[in-house]
């Protein structure tokens, strides 16, 4: 087999000559061989002799082996005139690099399987196979009459291309296989991040094992290795590491239930958490040709998860905060009383959270002595003495009443069906009582938080309270013709609804 296979390379080159010798007329041409060697004058009178006798002996040739051998020994003559870098301008010269491109570029898609890889490793990439071909054709050129040297040296490149081909697809292998091991079940992944991922760990591998990789002699007009190490400091290869790093952190936030479920903006702000801290290890495996594999652990998904909700609170203290300066100015407070009630509430929230810490410092102590700190109930009953003391009943009702509504409702609701049971009422009865019930529960709740610390006046303010709905829903039953009898006491309990 390897006998056939050697004499089916030799009939090809063989072939290869001939093909040669019928269009390419340029080994010829005195003309020719001067432009482009630049021969001095001594080697042009020697190069128009063994033309001449070159010319003399084909047009006397019968067959084309002697048109062969009259070839091959003008070719020895015409290299015994040049010198080894005129022999390589002409040689050069009649290559088709047309052919040289063409069949890089369709080894090219073969070799990275059709993937989409940066525009600079693509050319990286293929102006060594470029090289390959090109230098093929040298070969074919130099040598188009000494076949034992052409087959070597022939052999010599196929072995070099093979070990790097073979280099490249195991580093490419590896590439995708880290993706496919690791995303390939990804929902919502793009495509462009199967490519990215796959790129970037193809050229951090390819750099950090490229010193296994020997370069055939002949590639040396560039470095490519050295070409491709540079890559990796050029803003391309960054902002193929920021895309890569977007897609890593969007689908660890994704996988993780707990970073899923954040408001928007605690999200937002996790996930740049995990960009900045990728992006800082980026930087550090860059500047050493390390591999980079962007894992992101449970203990890194948890940091940014509490940092997320420390967001969280933030926000929502933040927009307490608004909300409550918005009731102040419409209960018509003034900036410095507006700003002692939103102190009086910072320093009630801080309290509280000072408190936990002590508390759980305490829990040994407290076994034995009595607590060195204050209770949550003593600071909340603080801040409530503080704000009563600086507000009024009515200024108090508008700047609160939204935290008493939800009950104020459930207390309504609970009443009303009592109420519905008794009494068939249309829709607009139904209307004037829920009003009526709704602003007594309400008043109710309100009275009890801001008089709270002031036992006796707390009762009679819940009195006089009690007694002004019960005349009125006496007086609207009435007005619907229906019959209540009078309370004996002002008692929730024994009231007739």
């Amino acid at each position: 087999m390897k006998k056939l296979k050697i004499m089916l390379l030799l009939f090809l080159f063989a072939m290869n000559i001939y093909a040669q010798d019928s269009i390419n007329n340029s080994y010829y041409s005195l003309d020719r061989i001067t432009s482009v060697t630049n021969a001095t004058e001594a080697q042009v009178y020697k190069l128009n002799d063994i033309l001449l006798e070159r010319n003399s002996a084909i047009n006397l040739s019968e067959t084309k082996e002697q048109n062969f051998d009259i070839n091959k020994a003008y070719r020895k003559k015409l290299n015994q005139i040049l010198d080894k870098n005129q022999q390589s301008k002409m040689y050069r010269s009649n290559i088709d690099t047309n052919t040289a491109d063409r069949v890089s570029k369709k080894e090219y898609d073969a070799l990275v399987n059709k993937h989409k890889l940066p525009v600079n490793i693509e050319s990286a990439l293929t102006k060594v196979l470029y090289d390959y071909e090109y230098e093929q054709l040298y070969i074919e050129q130099k040598h188009a009459f000494d076949k034992d040297r052409y087959l070597l040296e022939r052999s010599n490149l196929n072995a070099s291309k093979s070990k790097w081909v073979d280099y490249i697809k195991a580093n490419f292998s590896k590439s995708r296989f880290k993706w496919k091991s690791n995303f390939s079940k990804c929902k919502n992944v793009k495509i462009i991040d199967e490519d990215t991922f796959i790129s970037y760990h193809f050229l951090v591998n390819l750099i950090k094992e490229s010193d296994e990789l020997s370069v055939d002699k002949h590639i040396t007009e560039q470095d490519i290795i050295a070409e491709l190490q540079s890559l990796i400091t050029k803003d391309s290869f960054k902002e193929m590491g920021d895309k890569l790093i977007d897609f890593r952190v969007k689908s660890t936030m994704d996988y993780d239930n707990r970073l899923k479920k954040l408001d928007s903006i605690p999200y937002s702000h996790a996930k740049q958490v995990l960009k900045d801290y990728l992006r800082t290890k980026f930087l550090e495996k860059t500047t050493t040709h390390q591999p980079f594999l962007l894992g992101l652990n449970w203990e890194l998904r948890t940091q940014a998860y509490n940092i997320g909700k420390e967001k969280e609170k933030t926000l929502s203290k933040e927009k307490e905060f608004t909300a409550l300066k918005a009731k102040a100015i419409e209960a018509g407070l003034d900036e410095n009383r507006t700003q002692q009630l939103i102190s009086l509430v910072k320093n009630k929230n801080l309290a509280i959270e000072e408190n936990k810490t002590k508390k759980i410092a305490s829990t040994f102590s407290d076994l034995f002595q009595d607590s060195t700190y204050d209770t949550r109930k003593a600071i909340i009953a603080q801040f409530g003495r503080d704000v009563s003391g600086m507000l009024s009943k009515k200024e108090f009702a508008i700047i609160f009443a939204d935290r008493f509504r939800a009950t104020a409702k459930k207390d309504t609701k609970e009443q009303l069906a009592s109420i519905f049971k008794t009494h068939k009422l249309n829709k607009e009865q139904q209307q004037k009582v829920h009003e009526l019930v709704y602003g007594y529960f309400l008043n109710k709740a309100i009275a009890n938080v801001y008089y709270k610390h002031q036992g006796l006046l707390k009762k009679q303010k819940l009195s006089v309270l009690r007694y002004r709905f019960e005349k009125n829903y006496l007086e609207l039953m009435t007005s619907f013709d229906i019959k209540i009898d009078h309370p004996t006491k002002a008692d929730d309990r024994t009231y007739k609804w």
